[in-house]
């Protein structure tokens, strides 16, 4: 005989269990991303010589960040653990989100992915990568032939 036919309110009885967590945790105060997903602010601009990635990350250590190029993605991964000065305070309000992120930009084919450059100054990573020098096209007279 199956678990459900010898226990019907098995399900219903999980899923109460389950609120009774989730109630207890918002009671407490304890922090929690309530299933959010963290994933810093980006900006990304360039010039005629130059493209830059700039990524918001505040209250990230420069140790716990990751920073890629794979072909033509540069694929930045990295956490921003928790805050919490002290182990018994409790939350009033929590709006800061934390966790593990990755962030992939896809970067144009006239970038020299050989220059590139990164720079974590007060909470801001800044990636620059230079352009490749344009090469001029040549100019050419082409005959034009007839048939006859």
């Amino acid at each position: 005989m199956s678990d459900s036919k010898k226990k019907p309110f098995r399900e219903l009885q999980d899923v109460a269990h389950e609120m009774d967590e989730m109630f207890d945790r918002f009671v407490k105060q304890e922090p929690t991303n309530w299933g959010r997903v963290w994933r810093p602010n980006t900006d990304v601009f360039e010039s005629q010589n130059e493209m830059i990635v700039l990524v918001e990350l505040a209250g990230v250590k420069k140790e716990e960040v990751q920073l890629t190029l794979e072909g033509n993605i540069l694929r930045l991964v990295g956490e921003r653990t928790l805050y919490r000065e002290k182990a018994d305070m409790t939350y009033r309000n929590m709006e800061v989100s934390f966790g593990a992120f990755e962030r992939n930009v896809h970067l144009h084919e006239s970038v020299d992915p050989k220059s590139i450059q990164a720079f974590y100054r007060d909470g801001f990573l800044e990636i620059k990568i230079q352009k490749r020098a344009q090469e001029k096209a040549e100019s050419q007279t082409i005959e034009i032939e007839t048939n006859e």
